[in-house]
């Protein structure tokens, strides 16, 4: 007998908008939001728009390259027995290997994500996703994210802002995909979540939008067997 899982999101707020530290507290919230939609291998698979997208310049400010850390011995710590070379064992081969997506819509860093099912990959690279089999042929796609969400009418309506995450959950055989909308043209801001009725990443998908005060950036899923859970950081301007 297959199971029902109930959709359960608590949203862990991260709040850097306040120099001092501050306590955090878990929050539970409805989605403002909420429909089933259509299958999406129903929608057109040739759309997507190839505009690089620059509107988080300023705001949120991307690093790219490496800093060198040098830390203290401060805790008495015997560096004697740190290890400092690599082990013999050499890692296995890739079992499959194919070209993805591409960074189409041309932001650095790409935001790269993606996660594999029983039959299918499906990987997000900021404002773009596809879907392929585990042989590597294309079965829907390149196109916008926010074709997961058309139809699903509110303030984000015409955004396609990126920052995706997508995750396979191998308990509930579902797929987990998101993005945020922060350049919605009333100010509100919003993370939009879907989630697949089953196992088939072209089929219909559950969509949930939920309202914040502030940007949600930089949100970190965790599958559990009682629900998904995310924190995120909150921007506030231009902190």
């Amino acid at each position: 007998m297959k199971k029902t899982y109930f959709f359960l999101l608590c949203l862990f707020f991260i709040s850097i908008i306040s120099v001092q530290a501050q306590e955090l507290t878990p929050v539970v919230r409805q989605a403002a939001y909420y429909d089933l939609s259509e299958p999406l291998r129903d929608k057109p698979s040739a759309e997507h728009n190839d505009a690089v997208k620059r509107w988080k310049d300023g705001l949120v400010k991307n690093y790219l390259g490496y800093k060198t850390v040098v830390k203290t011995n401060t805790k008495g710590t015997d560096l004697s027995k740190v290890q400092t070379d690599n082990g013999p064992k050499v890692p296995p081969a890739p079992i499959q290997n194919f070209e993805g997506t591409g960074a189409l819509s041309g932001v650095a860093p790409p935001d790269t994500d993606g996660d594999v099912g029983p039959n299918h990959y499906v990987q997000m690279v900021n404002s773009k996703f596809q879907v392929f089999n585990k042989s590597g042929t294309s079965l829907y796609g390149p196109v916008d994210n926010s074709t997961i969400w058309s139809g699903f009418n509110g303030s984000w309506t015409g955004t396609n802002d990126g920052d995706p995450i997508v995750l396979y959950d191998e308990i509930a055989d579902r797929w987990l995909v998101s993005q945020f909308a922060g350049t919605c043209g009333d100010g509100s801001m919003w993370l939009l979540i879907a989630i697949s009725q089953n196992g088939d990443p072209t089929g219909s998908y559950h969509r949930y939008a939920f309202e914040f005060d502030n940007m949600p950036d930089y949100p970190h899923f965790g599958i559990w067997s009682d629900g998904y859970y995310v924190s995120i950081n909150q921007f506030d301007g231009g902190s």
